[in-house]
């Protein structure tokens, strides 16, 4: 299950809040994928992945540092 965007909106504000550097970006990216496997005329195997990507940048004196988290 893919997240809706009220559930994006939310990380992205609870990242915001959490932030302890005036310059802050936030990026939230969820995605899906399938797969499926033929052999001998039929399907073998399917699957889905779904992956969401959170990435924060801070700014603090002009250091800038980014963390990146998947689930």
């Amino acid at each position: 299950m893919s997240l809706t965007r009220k559930e994006l909106q939310d990380t992205v504000d609870t990242a915001l809040a959490g932030a302890m550097a005036d310059d802050v970006i936030v990026r939230v990216r969820s995605s899906s994928a399938g797969n499926t496997r033929f052999a001998g005329g039929g399907v073998t195997t399917s699957g889905d992945v779904e992956t969401v990507e959170i990435r924060v940048t801070a700014n603090v004196g002009g250091r800038v540092a980014t963390v990146t988290g998947t689930s």
